[in-house]
């Protein structure tokens, strides 16, 4: 499996705003040098073995979060307001669409990794959001908290408040993840 190089930029971006620019150079320069095998030059349509991106955000989370999981949150709802604001997405909340917002995550899945899926069905009250098909080695906790984090972000700048309802996930040691995002408005 490989991860695109525009997730690597949100990463970036997340910790640019959180850290500030110099802090932001000397984690990257330090992490290259204890992770030779991380690329040097990253483009956003780079691809990184998903294992040397996933050490790469368990890095994150030991040294900017304590270790705090919970942070992955905190990383899929910072790469949306960068991915939907000056990312790739940009244009993806004109017009507040919700149900076009949802039918775009297989698209966005495929745009950042190369294996497994997402699909979406919306519900009168609520979106559910899978995400099949991640290999047995690599069901992390990255790709459940921090796609579904990107998500639920997604729909509140789209203007709705939103309740997160976990049917399955890596977290709870399932093959998938399934939640059901209720949408209610603010």
């Amino acid at each position: 499996m490989r991860v695109k190089g525009t997730a690597f930029h949100a990463r970036l971006y997340l910790l640019k705003h959180k850290l500030g620019e110099d802090a932001v150079e000397a984690f990257v320069a330090a992490y290259r040098r204890e992770h030779p095998e991380f690329p040097t030059s990253v483009l956003p349509t780079s691809q990184i073995p998903a294992e040397t991106f996933l050490q790469l955000n368990d890095a994150i989370v030991e040294q900017v979060y304590g270790g705090d999981t919970d942070s992955l949150w905190e990383l899929g709802a910072m790469s949306a307001e960068w991915s939907l604001t000056e990312g790739p997405y940009k244009g993806l909340l004109e017009g507040r669409d919700v149900t076009r917002f949802a039918a775009m995550a297989p698209v966005m899945w495929s745009n950042f990794f190369d294996t497994g899926r997402a699909r979406t069905e919306v519900r009168p009250d609520c979106i559910e959001l899978h995400i099949e098909g991640v290999p047995a080695g690599l069901r992390h906790l990255y790709f459940e908290y921090s796609v579904i984090g990107y998500f639920r972000r997604g729909l509140e700048m789209l203007g709705g408040n939103v309740r997160m309802e976990r049917v399955t996930g890596f977290s709870a040691g399932d093959a998938d993840v399934h939640y059901r995002l209720h949408l209610t408005a603010p």
